[in-house]
């Protein structure tokens, strides 16, 4: 098929473009969200599908000015078929998917999350099953290169307020080598704050290596001796566990329910639960190199027989035909039908600056003005939160700026560190559910500052907030 796949990250694009390509489609990607390329190219390419994925769509510069491309009007329009992958779900299916199917509209999804399919189906469009894969065409082993070795490789971003159990995972591998002597490199953002999460702990600097652009993962994979895959889920392999094993690295992984379920422990990859069982485990791979390189291989033709998009994505190519058939004997009758209600409560025990209690919620207004609500909330030492926050922005405006900050005090209501701080974009009118979880509460805390901050911003839009949750995690 002639595929147009609104895929502008290299991430999306080698793994599971290059890997529609070598199925036998013609692909054709789009390099920037721009309304009249997006119609030019349908015009010339004449394609007879098209394939996104939601987290790429939202990071794109366009956002700065409050809007979204007509995409949605554009793929109606030309009564094109349109297939969205929710690689986040289900851990992102509230605050990013759910908004993406309500804005966008697609026509068929692919999600992650089985759980995830019968919302889908609620809001009008078919969903089915499909996990995140490698593409072993590109992710292959290579020859080791200098910069790039190290006796144990990360790749990955901090994300410290994000997933079930991430902080965790990040405890027990990474964390675990900080003061270890192993020639460890880590590529990624956010570690600079890692203190803020784990107990102000502080990345050594000479393991720090800055971002490094996706096109090179597959070099240090061949070229580290052991490389470490952080996991967010239970129920999930991270995207850059079949990433490593596809290259032939050697795998060191967190021990989590999916990784006992879809890997097998000591054949094609190793588990720790602990930073003591970290450290015990590089010690003896690194002194035992045939053993290490004997897994490797075995992770390796393992992902290659199982996770390859090449032999996954034929599984679910026949659902997506046949809904594709449905939908070209009549494009409008199949258009989906999206419904969604925002849920309404009362914030109490809250005090606000330049907010408006709005009795269901609160309205911070929108352009040059800095408004916030806050409430101080005790908590236990050793407890995480998780953080859930319903909120929209009004339809007029360009798009508002949200700093959420969870600060612990102590005793006497002194500051002692951050158990949460982010800032994201309020990118839509339509409910946005924004999850986060908290770091541990340290011992010296007894008191939680919660803060919902708008920003300042010329012409941006007002802010509607209408729930609220921070509880402690079972």
């Amino acid at each position: 098929m002639k595929i147009l796949a609104l895929l502008t990250f290299d991430i999306f694009r080698y793994s599971i473009g290059k890997a529609l390509e070598t199925l036998g489609h013609e692909v054709r990607y789009l390099e920037r969200f721009d309304e009249e390329l997006l119609e030019n190219t349908i015009l010339s390419f004449q394609p007879e599908l098209v394939f996104s994925m939601g987290w790429d769509i939202w990071h794109v510069d366009i956002h700065s000015e409050g809007r979204l491309p007509n995409i949605k009007e554009i793929l109606h329009r030309h009564q094109l078929f349109h297939v969205y992958f929710a690689e986040e779900d289900w851990l992102h299916f509230e605050n990013w998917s759910r908004l993406y199917v309500a804005e966008v509209e697609p026509n068929f999804v692919l999600t992650r999350s089985a759980s995830c399919i019968p919302k889908y189906e609620n809001m009008g469009v078919p969903a089915v099953a499909f996990d995140v894969g490698c593409n072993p065409d590109f992710h292959k082993p290579g020859p080791s290169e200098p910069q790039y070795e190290c006796d144990v490789a990360v790749i990955a971003n901090g994300h410290f307020g994000f997933g079930e159990i991430r902080s965790k995972s990040i405890s027990d591998l990474i964390i675990a080598l900080f003061d270890q002597p192993f020639h460890t490199k880590i590529w990624g953002g956010g570690w600079d704050v890692v203190e803020n999460y784990h107990d102000g702990k502080k990345a050594p600097e000479h393991m720090l290596q800055g971002k490094l652009p996706y096109s090179e993962t597959p070099k240090v994979y061949s070229s580290a001796k052991i490389c470490l895959s952080v996991q967010t889920c239970n129920d999930q392999l991270s995207n850059r566990t079949y990433d490593i094993l596809s290259s032939g690295g050697f795998l060191l992984t967190s021990d989590t329910p999916a990784v006992r379920e879809k890997l097998i422990p000591g054949v094609n990859c190793v588990t720790s639960n602990s930073p003591e069982d970290t450290v015990n485990l590089i010690k003896h791979y690194l002194a035992h190199p045939v053993e290490r390189m004997q897994i490797a291989e075995a992770g390796r033709e393992y992902a290659m027989a199982h996770f390859a998009y090449q032999k996954t994505i034929p599984l679910v190519w026949p659902q997506i035909m046949s809904a594709y058939e449905h939908f070209r004997i009549n494009p409008l009758a199949n258009r989906p039908m999206i419904h969604l209600e925002m849920e309404k409560m009362h914030f109490t025990g809250w005090t606000s600056v330049n907010a408006i209690d709005t009795a269901p919620g609160y309205l911070l207004p929108g352009g040059d003005v800095n408004s916030y609500i806050q409430t101080i909330l005790p908590v236990r030492a050793n407890q995480s939160h998780d953080f859930k926050l319903d909120i929209a922005r009004e339809k007029n405006g360009q798009m508002p700026d949200i700093t959420v900050s969870v600060q612990y005090l102590t005793a006497d209501h002194v500051f002692y560190s951050y158990g949460l701080t982010d800032t994201f974009k309020v990118v839509s009118s339509v409910c946005q559910k924004v999850i986060y979880y908290t770091a541990k509460v340290p011992p010296e805390a007894a008191y939680a500052l919660v803060i919902i901050n708008k920003l300042p911003k010329p012409d941006s839009a007002g802010v509607i907030l209408q729930q609220l949750h921070y509880n402690p995690m079972e």
